[in-house]
Order: C-alpha cells, then structure tokens, then sequence
C-alpha cells in the first residue's frame, strides 16, 4: 500500500509490481474499457487482439460487434491479462435538507448546504 502520488509513478510500470488491483465504475460501451486498449497500464501487447479492437471500435451493427467482442474475451481467457476478482454497489440516497451534491457514481460533498 502507498500514497496516491507514488501509486501514479509506479503504476505505469509494470516491472515495479507483481499484481495490480484497481476499481472502475460500470461502462455499458465495451470500447470504453481501458483494459482492452494499447495504451492500457496492464501492458498488454498481442497484434491480433488489437486488430479485433479496432475493428470493433469501427463497427456499428450489433450482432457484428458481439461477435467481435466475443473474440476479444476469448483473448482474455486465452491470455489472462487481467482477472475480475469482485464487483461491487454503490447505493445512493440523500436527504432533501442537503443541497448541492451532484449525482456522480463517486459522491463529493463539497460545495454541499443543509438546510432546516
């Protein structure tokens, strides 16, 4: 465990960890899913799973893009570049005396008033 400044050196590089464990809000668009990308801190380098990245990337039909998608979890099995150990919830509710808090995945309170 380090602090978050020490975190954002180290995490760029692969050889400074034997595992990386981090968390990410739910995202409907599979495209959107940095552990697929190249640029992703997993350092996961494989030709033909970003030819059907990007192929996927380009595609609008539906049935095509779950058929791309397919193979690319079939990558996943294959290659094991990262494993889902969890999920998790989040539940949100809020009292209508607190003004101010935005609706976000992740709630801050700053900027928050209540009232009587």
């Amino acid at each position: 465990m380090v602090d978050w400044a020490t975190l954002g050196q180290l995490r760029n590089d692969p050889a400074e960890w034997d595992i990386y464990i981090t968390h990410s809000p739910f995202i409907a668009e599979p495209a959107l899913n940095s552990m697929f990308a190249p640029t992703s801190r997993l350092g996961w380098k494989d030709a033909e799973k970003e030819e059907i990245l990007a192929r996927f990337t380009t595609v609008s039909d539906p049935a095509e893009r779950k058929e791309l998608f397919a193979q690319l979890q079939q990558k996943v099995f294959e290659q094991v570049p990262f494993i889902k150990v969890g999920g998790f919830n989040a539940l949100f509710g809020k009292s209508r005396k607190l003004n101010g808090v935005t609706k976000t995945p992740w709630p801050f309170f700053w900027n928050a008033t209540f009232s009587e």
